[in-house]
């Protein structure tokens, strides 16, 4: 199942009222095949400044109330030469679930 969303904003900073962006977003958020969770997003700015970021998790149970979820994420921005990752994290979740 995948959603696909888009959507137009603007934004500013609290302490200037004249530098606003506007901006426009795709997101795309769904389960790829091997039941992973998949989040990924485009940003385009009123200036052609396009940003990106991507999330991917997958949960693996290790007993009946205990799973791990491994979790890698990645943003970026589009520059002159070529799209530059700005951050990239991976993490490893530990949950349990109460019954």
């Amino acid at each position: 199942m995948w959603e696909l969303q888009a959507d137009t904003g603007t934004r500013r900073s609290l302490s200037s009222e004249t530098n606003m962006e506007n901006y426009a977003v795709v997101s795309l958020y769904g389960l790829a095949p091997y039941q992973f969770k998949i989040d990924g997003s485009l940003m385009l700015n009123e200036d052609g400044d396009l940003n990106f970021s991507l999330e991917a998790e997958y949960e693996i149970r290790t007993t009946q109330t205990t799973f791990i979820q491994p979790r890698l994420s990645l943003s970026g921005l589009e520059v002159k030469t070529g799209f530059v990752l700005v951050s990239c994290s991976a993490s490893l979740i530990l949950k349990t679930m109460n019954s």
